[in-house]
């Protein structure tokens, strides 16, 4: 299937935005990158942030829908949980220290759109670990608002500098957070001393 100059332009800006952050790509590098002329961007998106919002949706949409499938999936809950940490290791590939820091300071609809997704995100992961509580999947004396709590703070790590200096870059970061919060400091074969 073809892309359409305006998918052509998004995919453009990603790889960019990923690499550089948002603040430091301009227009015209995306509309060089993507081989169209400024006029031609310009007639699909009016600044460079329309660009990183849409940016932006296709991420968290693409995010959403590949996580409602593998909780859809009949496989146990345990197997569901490794393929949402490989999913998000994924999607993580990558991303630049600079490209959290834009979304996160930017005061314009980025960082609220991002919150607000992380909210309902949340919130229909703490239904489905609510339901494999139930299930007997996950342990019955774990708090599912400790689990949400917990997921906070690990969220406002990403934005620490101090944190971050630890790991070669952001994918490390969050892949180390995501393993830690899913799996803790025990290895998976529970080997004896």
């Amino acid at each position: 299937m073809k892309k359409t100059t305006e998918q052509s332009i998004i995919d453009t800006a990603k790889g960019l935005f990923w690499k550089h952050g948002i603040k430091r790509v301009t227009v015209e590098e995306i509309a060089k990158e993507a081989g169209v002329s400024k006029t031609t961007y310009y007639r699909m998106f009016s600044n460079k942030e329309d660009v990183a919002e849409r940016v932006l949706d296709a991420i968290l949409e693409n995010g959403l829908r590949e996580y409602k499938s593998i909780m859809a999936r009949d496989i146990p809950f345990s197997e569901k949980i490794k393929q949402v940490v490989e999913m998000k290791h994924t999607a993580s590939k990558g991303i630049s220290n600079e490209f959290l820091k834009d979304i996160m300071s930017d005061h314009s609809g980025l960082r609220n759109r991002l919150v607000e997704e992380r909210k309902n995100t949340e919130l229909m992961f703490i239904k489905d670990l609510r339901s494999a509580q139930k299930k007997g999947w996950i342990r019955k004396d774990l708090k599912i608002e400790f689990i949400h709590y917990m997921l906070n703070l690990f969220n406002e790590k990403i934005m620490d500098d101090t944190f971050l200096a630890l790991f070669e870059d952001s994918d490390d970061a969050i892949m180390e957070i995501i393993n830690f919060f899913f799996y803790g400091i025990l290895t998976t074969d529970h080997e004896s001393e």
